[in-house]
Order: structure tokens, then C-alpha cells, then sequence
């Protein structure tokens, strides 16, 4: 149970204020945008050999 006394629709968190409006802009430039946040990775899903 939190504790946060703050309202849901003005507290703010990293992911959807920043990485998600990012990963929206770099999609509408026409970038490939790899979203795999909610999926467990592997090196091979970010096009790397290792994350090291």
C-alpha cells in the first residue's frame, strides 16, 4: 500500500514523461524504436553481443 497522497493524473514518473514521449518522437522521425520495457531482455533483443 502506498502512501503517496498525491493525485494519479498529476504525479510524475520517469517513464511516462520522459522515455515514452521520447520514444514517440524518435517513431514519428521515422526511427526504429525498440520498446522493451515491460519484456525481459536479452543482448540479442537490442542488437548487442553482451550488455557488459
Amino acid at each position: 500500500m502506498t502512501t503517496d497522497k498525491t493525485p494519479t493524473q498529476i504525479r510524475l514518473d520517469e517513464r511516462n514523461h520522459v522515455e515514452k514521449p521520447l520514444l514517440d518522437q524518435l517513431d514519428g522521425l521515422g526511427w526504429d524504436v525498440i520498446d522493451l520495457t515491460d519484456t525481459p531482455q536479452k543482448p540479442g533483443d537490442t542488437g548487442r553481443r553482451t550488455f557488459t
